[in-house]
């Protein structure tokens, strides 16, 4: 009995072996699959080295929504090259439907400051009121799809101040009419005048954005009106809130400093298309490793606590859309210095190098890019400073 088991066990130690073997070389038998897997990045025997700083990048402007962000963000702020703007779209969903006929006595629109600008900290924040003309999806609403008509001529409400301390509260005035003309189409909606929200403008007294929390914080810190009312019988105090809300941000390209560098941006949103100079390798070749390098050029960059400190890539699959695939959850660039950022995009290489994909390049974002205005200033394939340049490597090895 006991030579029988030997004789098993003895099978199994020469038939395991072979088995591994057998299931290694099918997956290397597909390199876009599992089989990427067992090639080890730290095996360099028989491998070679394709290095290249021969990579072109294309700065562009991708029209986002900010709908789900922290803040809204309200203000002006120069830069060479032009200026940034923002305004924000708020609408409040709690309007009472019981005071039809009542006086408006007075009433106060509430911001709370979230302590986030962009840049200066201590800069001037000005802006008008304005009712909006049309019911806009504040969801998908993008600076893009919201145009200048969209926004009324007449404003309810003007402020200019310095907001700088964490949580402090911004109270702004605002014409009676205007809530009275809420209360009376919230009570009937065939009423005259509609209510689709308010647009909070920048002004050319505005020389820096600064950011408010929004719905998306409790209660004592959300946007809300205060009213004081007179009904036939008493006056009251009433408050109007349930906000909801979207920042419009835009900036021309020409804020982005060139020659030399090229800008990923939040908020507006600044992304960068990256494309390398890849030749075809050998259709057996291995791709062990394939990774990307950035430098940043801090000096120039605004990165607060607000922003992810990684950077997204993605694989572009289309030349005219710049539609890209994130294979799962993507690839993203982690910092490993203070100045220096690395990712390795194996799979994305192999399947260039397969065919399965044409090289158009990759896609480049900030993962929190809704929520600021944080950018992130890398040094470009034409600076001056080869040391700095975008380098793009590529360890391979060729199947026997």
């Amino acid at each position: 009995m006991l030579l029988t088991k030997i004789k098993k066990i003895s099978r199994l130690v020469y038939i395991l072996p072979l088995l591994a073997v057998l299931i290694v070389a099918g997956c290397e038998n597909n390199p876009t699959g599992l089989g990427l897997g067992f090639i080890s990045p730290d095996d360099t025997l028989g491998t070679k080295i394709l290095d290249t700083t021969i990579i072109t990048g294309n700065n562009f402007k991708k029209s986002i929504s900010s709908y789900g962000s922290f803040n809204m963000l309200i203000g002006n702020q120069s830069a060479t090259g032009g200026q940034y703007t923002s305004k924000s779209l708020l609408r409040f969903l709690n309007i009472p439907n019981t005071f039809q006929g009542a006086t408006v006595l007075s009433a106060s629109l509430r911001f709370v400051y979230n302590k986030y600008a962009f840049k200066d900290t201590n800069g001037v924040t000005a802006f008008n009121v304005y009712k909006l003309n049309r019911n806009i999806n504040f969801q998908g609403a993008t600076n893009d799809s919201v145009t200048a008509s969209d926004i009324g001529t007449v404003s309810f409400a003007t402020y200019s101040g310095t907001p700088t301390s964490s949580s402090q509260i911004v109270n702004v005035p605002l014409t009676n009419q205007l809530i009275k003309d809420w209360i009376e189409y919230s009570a009937d909606t065939n009423y005259a005048v509609k209510n689709y929200g308010l647009a909070i403008v920048p002004t050319s007294g505005s020389n820096t954005i600064k950011g408010f929390y929004n719905e998306s914080f409790t209660d004592s810190l959300q946007p809300k009106i205060t009213v004081s009312l007179r009904t036939a019988t008493r006056d009251t105090i009433i408050t109007i809130n349930a906000p909801s809300s979207v920042s419009i941000i835009d900036a021309p390209l020409s804020v982005i400093p060139t020659p030399g560098y090229f800008m990923i941006q939040n908020g507006v949103s600044f992304r960068n298309q990256m494309k390398f100079n890849f030749p075809n390798l050998p259709a057996n070749v291995i791709i062990n490793e394939a990774y990307l390098e950035l430098k940043l050029n801090s000096a120039a960059s605004f990165i607060t606590v607000f922003s992810e400190n990684r950077i997204k890539v993605e694989q572009i699959i289309d030349s005219a859309t710049l539609a890209t695939t994130t294979f799962d959850d993507g690839f993203y660039m982690t910092r490993l210095d203070s100045i220096t950022y690395q990712v390795r995009i194996n799979k994305i290489v192999q399947r260039w190098n397969q065919s399965i994909n044409p090289n158009y390049g990759i896609m480049m974002y900030c993962p929190s890019e809704i929520f600021n205005l944080d950018n992130f200033v890398f040094y470009g394939s034409d600076n001056p400073d080869v040391a700095l340049r975008p380098k793009f490597r590529v360890r391979y090895s060729l199947r026997e």
